[in-house]
Formats: structure tokens, sequence, C-alpha cells
């Protein structure tokens, strides 16, 4: 579909503007087992159904495993040293089955032991450890012995369960029995695309009750032993399980079709988890849709009075929404959403349904990104869970993109920062029209295994060198430490560097690289783009579609500089205007290619504060800010960070844009002569040029603030 014809989001974008969340709200970060501990034969930990499937040829995309992943078994010390100086308060972490009980059998030490000592480093470092007790990782000689397709399986995981609530009981009290079962039951059992690899339609029904009932016997007996375990000081214990969820929008709400098709998604995704765990029946729905493969035994009596066991808390693991269409008789696949396989999918009641793309943005994963879809699944759950007494959390929130590459020892990851700070404010609206919920464990704290997807795919807020495990924080990990404080998310200019300190036992592959620190304000939703504005798509490399403008050099279109153009005069330029200012003749800022810029990106971005449609953008100039402050030589201002505070209490104020071009022109390279043309530094020059021609003054000193006028700028270039 042509993205000129692609229909916006469904879901209004949350709110601009400042927003400050509750003081006892919780933000951390979340990992598994398998994707970073590596050590995969050291002590006694036997094979999990992921050592077998990722072994086995044509499964993962780029044939890794996570023999080594990036070896946090050996480095955990470090990576807590590391957690801390980023200001992450709570580190959601799971235990490995393989691990603790080899082969589903008896409790091995080794195992146990490096979980207690990975528990007492958090502690050690004021960090809240919560453990989940199944991220996938089933021992193989379990599923050899019908895995979550049988019945069994229920009390070998209570035993497992309580095996680890007595070794960490008496420190962690906050646990989540299973994490995203969905992907278990349906990739695992339906599709394939997951381990154990299998395609039992049935069988993944079977697994789908075995799971949520394995979860509430667990919630039971964990509850019963924690007295004994925890004494009588032991703060309270919080028990609870953490599926994934999706909204499904019907395509034409006026069509039956369509809103059924939706529906099934629903059903089949969560509703046939959540409504069981709080309401304590399957939906109708659910169960008409596969009436054909049910099996009449599955369901015993009790059964579901054991999974509706009350929980404390619904972990909510969130990615993305989607706008659904019926079929149209194409047979075409609905995607799985966890690999590039294309064959069988997971999505057993609804397989031939259409997945629409719309104007969203998409991650790396071609995951489209709702923000709005997230504060309204947040109270949509709090409508389910509420009148039960459970509150929720988010348990992972993240996004992954093409961010793997360190630039002077820096990694930066602008999408994702615009990801989260949006997924925050969706999150502080949701709080704010009623939503429990009490804390944010963003997915995830280091690049690692990503599944069927191996090492292609980078969800971390920390870079991981693949040849050394080096760890390096993108710049978007800043946002852990002052989401607590300002919490809502968009960068301003106050930008500064904090050197790490030496972990306590350091290892020569851990980077030493200082970690970019930010402040936080609120979001801007971004706008959809005039239909009539849009770029043109020209073919990319291999045919593919370009954002970038015909008269761009694509091996130099992030070099550029900009200048002014009259309409006689225009250029082959990559960011175009498409309105005269009042009051002037039309004219445009346009960028070109030029060697010299030390990052077209950032230039491009800040040529976007001379835009109409609103105040000053504060992002814009902090990517500047951010991309520059390496290159200054030490002591250029003794009273730089009081320049820095200056700078970003005149955007507070919606100051005037003059004041801020002086001060980049303070804090940039040497300045030979006066005046704009000459300069060296032509990301200053950028910046300056664009305020000038977007508020409609021709120089320097005739630059006034104003809210309106002035030309729409519209890149071409990302």
């Amino acid at each position: 579909m042509s993205e000129l014809l692609r229909p916006p989001s469904p879901w209004p974008a949350p709110q601009a503007r400042r927003r400050e969340f509750p003081a006892d709200f919780r933000f951390g970060v979340a990992t598994s087992a398998y994707q970073i501990e590596g050590a995969a034969h050291v002590g006694g930990r036997t094979d999990s159904i992921w050592d077998t499937f990722a072994r086995r040829p044509g499964t993962i995309a780029d044939a890794s495993t996570g023999e080594v992943a990036v070896d946090h078994y050996h480095r955990f010390g470090e990576d807590v040293a590391l957690m801390r100086e980023l200001g992450v308060g709570g580190y959601r972490f799971s235990t490995s089955w393989a691990r603790v009980r080899p082969d589903g059998g008896a409790p091995d030490p080794e195992g146990l032991d490096f979980y207690s000592r990975l528990v007492d480093a958090q502690l050690e470092a004021g960090i809240t450890p919560w453990v989940t007790l199944y991220h996938w990782d089933l021992p193989q000689a379990l599923e050899d012995a019908g895995g979550w397709r049988s019945r069994d399986i229920v009390p070998r995981f209570v035993e497992y369960a309580l095996t680890m609530h007595e070794a960490l009981g008496d420190r962690v009290r906050h646990w989540l029995t299973l994490n995203e079962p969905w992907c278990t039951a349906f990739l695992g059992y339906a599709g394939g695309q997951h381990a154990p690899g299998v395609q039992d339609d049935v069988g993944a029904l079977r697994a789908l009750h075995h799971l949520l009932l394995a979860h509430g016997e667990a919630v039971r007996a964990l509850r019963a032993a924690d007295p004994s375990v925890a004494g009588p000081d032991a703060a309270p214990l919080t028990l609870g399980i953490a599926p994934n969820f999706s909204l499904y929008a019907p395509l034409d709400p006026a069509s039956a079709a369509d809103v059924d098709t939706a529906r099934r998604l629903r059903d089949a995704q969560w509703g046939c988890f959540v409504e069981p765990l709080l309401r304590g029946a399957y939906p109708e729905s659910f169960l008409a849709d596969v009436a054909d493969l049910w099996p009449e035994d599955l369901v015993r009596d009790g059964d579901l009075d054991v999974i509706a066991t009350p929980i404390d808390v619904l972990g909510v693991n969130y990615y993305n929404s989607w706008v659904i269409a019926a079929p149209d008789g194409s047979g075409a696949v609905a995607p799985s959403g966890a690999s590039d396989d294309a064959g069988t999918s997971p999505w057993l009641t609804a397989r031939e349904s259409r997945w629409v793309p719309t104007q969203a943005p998409r991650t790396a994963m071609d995951w489209e990104n709702h923000p709005g879809a997230f504060r309204d699944l947040l109270l949509e759950l709090q409508a389910l869970a509420g009148p039960r007494g459970t509150h929720l959390i988010v348990t992972e929130n993240g996004c992954a993109y093409d961010d793997d590459v360190l630039v002077d020892g820096v990694v930066q990851d602008p999408e994702r920062i615009t990801y989260l700070r949006e997924h925050l404010s969706g999150l502080h609206e949701a709080i704010e029209r009623g939503a429990d919920v009490r804390a944010y464990l963003l997915w995830t704290f280091l690049d690692n295994f990503e599944w069927a997807y191996g090492y292609t795919k980078a969800f971390g807020l920390v870079h991981v060198d693949r040849e050394t495990l080096a760890r390096t924080p993108k710049a978007s990990a800043a946002l852990v430490r002052h989401a607590r404080a300002d919490a809502g998310a968009r960068v301003v200019a106050r930008v500064r560097r904090v050197s790490r300190a030496a972990p306590a036992r350091p290892s020569p592959a851990l980077a030493t690289t200082p970690a970019a620190t930010v402040t936080l304000l609120a979001a801007r939703p971004r706008q959809p783009r005039p239909a009539s504005h849009s770029a043109p798509e020209a073919a990319g490399p291999g045919g593919s579609p370009s954002r970038r403008s015909p008269g761009c050099s694509p091996g130099r279109a992030r070099r550029t500089r900009v200048r002014t153009a009259t309409p006689r005069s225009r250029g082959r330029g990559c960011l175009r205007s498409s309105a005269a200012r009042p009051g002037s003749a039309a004219s445009a800022v346009r960028l070109q290619p030029d060697e010299h810029e030390p990052d077209g990106d950032h230039v491009a971005r800040a040529a976007a504060l001379g835009r109409a449609h609103g105040p000053l953008q504060r992002e814009d100039v902090a990517r500047h800010l951010l991309a520059r402050e390496d290159r200054r030589e030490p002591g250029a201002s003794a009273d730089r960070d009081l320049d820095l505070d200056r700078a970003e209490a005149a955007l507070d104020a919606r100051g005037p844009p003059v004041d801020l071009v002086r001060h980049l022109l303070r804090h940039g390279e040497e300045v030979p002569r006066a005046g704009w043309r000459g300069l060296p530094d032509r990301g200053v020059e950028a910046v300056g040029h664009a305020i000038r021609v977007g508020r409609g003054c021709d120089t320097l000193g005739e630059c006034r603030w104003a809210t309106g006028g002035g030309p729409t700028l519209e890149p071409s270039v990302r």
C-alpha cells in the first residue's frame, strides 16, 4: 500500500506537556536468562529447549546461539555496577530452570549460588530485584517428556518455583511466574517460530491451559511457603504474571468482518490468558473459534479456580498495536512478529487476517509504534484487573533499531529516545486517567540474543560489542536516570558528560566510555505529514523505497549544510520549504552535501526549529549540543555548565532563539571573524540560519521570537 494511502493511527497520540510521575513510581530494566547469561555448560547446567532449537539449521537468522550470549554469568558484577551508574532502580531478570534444576531433576548448588550472588549484588547497589521464573528456557529433558503439552509439567514447575523461592525468598519480594505465555504456547507449539519449534495446533491449546494451571498452582504454593522463608519482618510478597499485549483496531469499524477479525486476534493473544486469570473463564468467543480443536479432556474440575487464584500484580509487556482487516481471499499468512519465517502462522484463529500498514513509524522489527494504544491498553487492563485488587506494572516496553555503530565512543539512538519518550507520555496519561500502574521496567538493559533473530536486532540501552563484549551505554540510557525525576521524555539543552567509575572487578572487555546524561521534558506528539507535502519516494538500494530526495547524493546525504534560496535559485537541497513567510518573499532552507559537516541529521533537525507549527523544539537543539560536546577543547569556558543552565532556562521560558544561537556560538569552535559566513563550525551556522530564516529575519540582530508565520519545513532525509 502506498504510504500516501495508509490510514493514520486510530489511537490519538499522547498530549505534549510536562509530566511528573508519582514519587513512589519505580523505573528499571528487564532481561532474560538465555538471552544474556551464556555459560551454557558451566556447573551442572544442561540443555534447554532453546539450546537445542538454536543448533537446528535454519532456525536462527544469523545461525547464532546463546552459548555465550553477552556473558552476564561471568560479568554480572560489572553489569550491576553499570546499572547503578545509570540510575536503574529495579532489575527484572529470569532464572534458568536448566541451570538450577538440570534436566528438571535435583537442585544444583552452583546454579542457585549464581542467582544468590546476583541478588546480593543488586541489593548492595540499591536495586530492587524482580524474579521471573520462566522466560521460555524449559529443560530439554522435560520437553522430551511432553513439555507444556503434558499436564505432568505442572507439578514440576511448582517444584522449581519453590526451589527458587527457598533460595531467594528472604531477599526477593517480587515474583512473576511466566513471561509471555502466548509465545510459549503459540510460537513454540503452533507456528514453530520459537523453541521447541513444533507445529501442533491441539498441542498449542494444551500448552495454553497447562501454562495457566502451572501459574495458579505456583502462586498458591509460593504464598503458602513465604512466611517460613521470609520471616515476620519481610516486606509484602507480590506475585504475578507477565503476558504480552497489543491492541487490534478494525480497519473499517462498520465492517462486521473486520471487527470480528480484530476480536479474534485479541482473544488469541491475550484474552485467552487474562480472562481466565482475572475472571475464571476462557472467553466464550475464543472457545467458539477453537471449537474444532479444543480437547474435551483438557479442563478438569477445579482447574479454573486454580488459574484464577488472586495475584497482586499483572505485568504488561507491550511493544506494538495493529490495524486489522478481514481475510480477502489472497491466502496471505498473518505474520508471526517473531521471525522472518513466512511459514505457519501462530494465529490459529485468524491465520489469513490482514495486518494493514498505517502512517505510524516502524522499528527495525517492522513493528508499528502507537503510544496512544499503550495508554488505551493500560486503561482497558485496569478495568479488568482493578476490581480484583490487582495493580499493573509495565514489565517490558522497548524497541529495536539499527543503532549498533559507535562514533567517538558513543552510540546515538535518537529513534529509541523518541519511542521511549512517547510511550512514557502514554503511560503517564493512563495513570492520570486512573490506571494503577506502579513501575516501568524497560526492555532491555543490554543488546543480546533476540531469539529467532539472533544478534541481528538490538533492543538494549547498552551496546555490546560482539567481538569483545565491551559494554557502552547508548544516549538513551540516560532516560532511566532522569525519567525518575522528570518523567516524560523530551530531551532539552542540558547535556553533560559523566565519567564511569571503574568496576570493583574490572574486565578488559568492559568499555569505559563516558555515558551521555540528559534532562527530560514532555514529548511533542508526531504530526502526520500532509499528503501534498510528502517527499517523493525514490528507489533505494535493491529497489526499496527511500526517503531521500532525488537531488541528494546517497553517499553523502548525512553530511549537509544550510543555505537560503529564492524560487529562482533553488538548489538540489534535501530539505524543502512548503510555505512562504508572511511579509516576505517565498524562501526555503535547503540542505546540501558538505564533507565538513559533523552530522547532517543534527543539522536537518536543527533546521526544523524554524517551522511554524509550534514552539522551539528542545530535542533538536539538544541533539546538536550532544553531537558537539565531545569536540570542544577542555577549558574553553570555565562556566560552561552555568551557561548550559541559562540556555535551558531560556528554552523553558520560550525565550528568543537569538539567545540560544549566541550560546551555541560561544561554545562552538573558534570563530575567526564575526558574522555567519566563514564559520568552521557549520553545525552552529546551520542552527542560526534555520532560526533566522524560519522566524522571518535576515540578520542575527533582527531575529525576534514569533509563534506564527514562517515556512513549514519538511525534512526528506532521516
